[in-house]
């Protein structure tokens, strides 16, 4: 068992070899699949994003969006008073 002292040179030591031990866990089993389904899932949400979008724009009658909305007059007091 270390001595007090040595503590901090141990401690590092292992949580250097704790990381890399790690990583090399993390990141290995990124290369085998982790990536592979996030991309399948970006692509996914932008296909329906997409479709959504372009059924949205066929509806008879959708409401206008507020930039198609026609600008509304405010009545100030000094207008009003006119």
């Amino acid at each position: 068992m270390p001595q007090i002292s040595q503590l901090p040179v141990i401690f590092f030591s292992q949580l250097f070899w704790l990381l890399v031990v790690f990583g090399i866990i993390f990141f290995g089993r990124l290369e085998h699949g982790m990536v592979d389904a996030f991309e399948a899932s970006l692509v996914y949400l932008v296909a329906t994003t997409v479709a959504v979008a372009a059924a949205a724009a066929l509806l008879p009658g959708r409401p206008r969006a507020v930039a198609d909305a026609q600008p509304v007059a405010v009545a100030t007091s000094s207008s009003a008073a006119v």
